[in-house]
């Protein structure tokens, strides 16, 4: 997972893409909501295509998590975007890294 820590007055944004797209783009820190959202999306757009709003928040920590499986051309699961397919986006946010 990728992880973010911010400050009680920042704004935040993730965006996603649709599966089978690794595509996903964070903004942490943000000095107001339609930034964080502006930064995230483009984020997002550099990355893949289809992204869309998967959480939004204020003066917390925010995380993306990805599902992959192995592609089935591949023998094993590398960092290699090719040896697997992304499954599932999921992006959330709690009070500090630990949530």
């Amino acid at each position: 997972p990728v992880r973010a820590a911010v400050t009680r007055s920042a704004f935040g944004a993730i965006y996603g893409g649709r599966s089978p797209s690794p595509a996903f783009g964070m903004a942490v820190g943000a000095g107001d909501r339609l930034a964080a959202h502006r930064a995230a999306e483009q984020e997002c757009a550099r990355r893949g295509q289809g992204c869309r709003l998967l959480a939004e928040f204020t003066g917390a920590c925010g995380a993306v998590a990805q599902g992959i499986q192995r592609s089935q051309w591949a023998l094993v699961v590398t960092s290699d975007p090719n040896t697997y397919v992304v499954t599932s986006t999921s992006g959330g946010s709690g009070a500090n890294q630990a949530q």
